[in-house]
């Protein structure tokens, strides 16, 4: 039962929580029923492999980046060259 204006409610007929303490105690409940969860596990452990990948790709694409920008550049230095000699 909620009391007007006073933000606190009658737990287990005696005692009386704040709204904060409430609200935290439902948070953890939520938190605790969601990792017993196997299907959460799950969704937790594709997330973190999703993550792994993710980041994986980044490294990646910044290494072969770099790789392609000096394999044009060299080209560009090469076809340069051969363009001067050829005249």
């Amino acid at each position: 039962m909620w009391f007007k204006g006073g933000g606190v409610k009658v737990v287990h007929g005696s005692r009386l929580l704040p709204k904060a303490s409430q609200k935290r105690n439902q948070s953890v409940k939520f938190l605790i029923g969601f990792l017993q969860n196997e299907e959460a596990q799950d969704m937790v452990e594709y997330t973190l492999l999703l993550a792994f990948v993710a980041l994986a790709a980044g490294a990646a694409y910044v290494t072969i980046g770099n790789n392609i920008s000096s394999i044009w550049s060299k080209a560009q230095k090469d076809v340069t060259s051969a363009n001067a000699a050829a005249h």
